[in-house]
């Protein structure tokens, strides 16, 4: 159609969806971990917590959202990698290193054409 901007490579809709998916696998994996550190529920909150509001606020200001989302998603990966390289386990290190990452790179890209998109 004319007028409309560029497909975007990251489709709000979908991210939204991935984010809550995300959320919801930060907070349950940090009370699993509760019981052998308290640090792994609080990790787990405020990372889920991040990427849950970044879901929310992704209508109505796109930005904002993403970078919440974003900086979640980071902080997790930079907790969670060295544990993964020292362990090289599956749960919860490696699943939640690999989700982070993979959101990490969602979001970046998202952020990166959010203004070259139209919206």
């Amino acid at each position: 159609r004319q007028g409309r901007g560029a497909r975007q490579p990251v489709n709000p809709s979908t991210l939204r969806l991935i984010l809550f998916a995300y959320a919801a696998l930060m907070v349950v994996g940090g009370a699993m971990g509760a019981s052998k550190s308290p640090m792994s529920l609080i990790a787990g909150l405020v990372c889920g917590l991040l990427a849950a509001v970044g879901a929310f606020l992704i209508p109505s200001n796109a930005k904002l959202g993403i970078g919440l989302a974003l900086a979640g998603s980071l902080l997790a990966v930079g907790g969670m990698l060295p544990r993964f390289l020292k362990s090289y386990a599956v749960w919860p290190a490696g699943t939640v290193t690999v989700a982070s990452a993979l959101v990490l790179v969602l979001t970046a890209i998202a952020l990166a054409t959010q203004g070259k998109s139209g919206s």
